[in-house]
């Protein structure tokens, strides 16, 4: 369920430094007159695909928790038992305190089976906009296209073919909401600790959900339109339409689209959508809150 994490650590610095998990050296800028470290101090590589950052105050580290477990790979399932599992470890290997360490960037999805073919081509033309923004081509490091995103001040939003981006056999695509700004949360703060907590599930699942109902997402199955609503089904399929929309108007026509979905669908595409994305919330989730698992002492 959760990827990347940029951490504000609860550690000291020279348990840090002198980690001996850390089998790479980090950048040091020594005052050779004084001896003294000029800060910030980084690394030149990564561990279990986590970067860490000193400075005079704080330890940072930012990578994804789902590949910190699973060997550098993050297209399976990531279940809470999993998650539970990687914090206590990472907190064991560094020192780290997970119920004061805060979090200040979080990315978390869901990997789901899509009722199409989890290819370019169809990711674009069934993602239009997202509250009149229209979705752009998102890249993997590697500089491919494999999906389209949202980009907004508080949040990004990816959708993408895992497929595509570790030529896989399964069709695996990624519904994903990265928080950039933690204001963003209904919470005072974040801790490591909170990703096991029931509020914070719950609160990213009913997210997630929400999110995909604010997409507009082209059905082509719509069957008896009359001349009319094939041009207003065109416009639907443009994403510059809803951009040059005010926030009435779009609600509007978005209202007249969903209307127009529920007369004259075949498949309910967005409908059926919503339900595996919930679903998959689920089955990573729910065993682990109904066994009412709790995070063990780790420091």
């Amino acid at each position: 369920m959760y990827d990347f994490l940029k951490i504000r650590n609860d550690t000291d610095e020279i348990s840090i430094l002198n980690n001996e998990h850390l089998n790479f050296q980090f950048n040091q800028d020594i005052n050779e007159p004084t001896e003294e470290i000029t800060f910030p101090i980084t690394t030149k590589g990564r561990y279990k695909n986590f970067e860490f950052k000193v400075t005079e105050n704080s330890i940072y580290s930012n990578g994804s928790i789902h590949k910190y477990w699973q060997d550098g790979m993050n297209w399976g399932d990531f279940d809470l038992l999993q998650v539970e599992k990687a914090i206590q470890q990472y907190c064991s290997e560094f020192n780290v305190n997970p119920n004061s360490s805060q979090l200040h960037k979080i990315e978390f999805g869901v990997n789901i089976t899509p009722p199409f073919a989890a290819n370019l081509k169809n990711i674009r033309n069934t993602f239009i906009s997202y509250k009149g923004t229209p979705f752009e081509s998102l890249k993997s490091y590697s500089g491919q296209t494999i999906g389209v995103e949202c980009n907004l001040s508080q949040y990004r939003l990816k959708i993408y073919s895992k497929t595509l981006q570790y030529q896989l056999k399964e069709n695996v695509l990624r519904f994903e909401v990265q928080v950039k700004k933690m204001q963003k949360f209904p919470f005072e703060k974040v801790y490591l600790s909170d990703l096991l907590e029931a509020q914070f599930i719950e609160y990213c699942k009913a997210e997630l959900i929400e999110v995909m109902q604010k997409i507009i997402i082209y059905d082509d199955s719509l069957i008896g339109l009359t001349a009319k609503e094939k041009i207003f089904l065109k416009d639907v399929s443009n994403p510059n339409y809803w951009a040059s929309l005010n926030p009435s108007n779009r609600n509007k026509k978005k209202v007249k689209y969903d209307e127009l979905v529920k007369n004259n669908s075949r498949r309910f595409l967005k409908d059926e959508l919503i339900k595996i994305v919930k679903e998959k919330g689920d089955v990573l989730t729910n065993l682990y809150t109904n066994t009412k698992a709790t995070i063990l002492p780790l420091v």
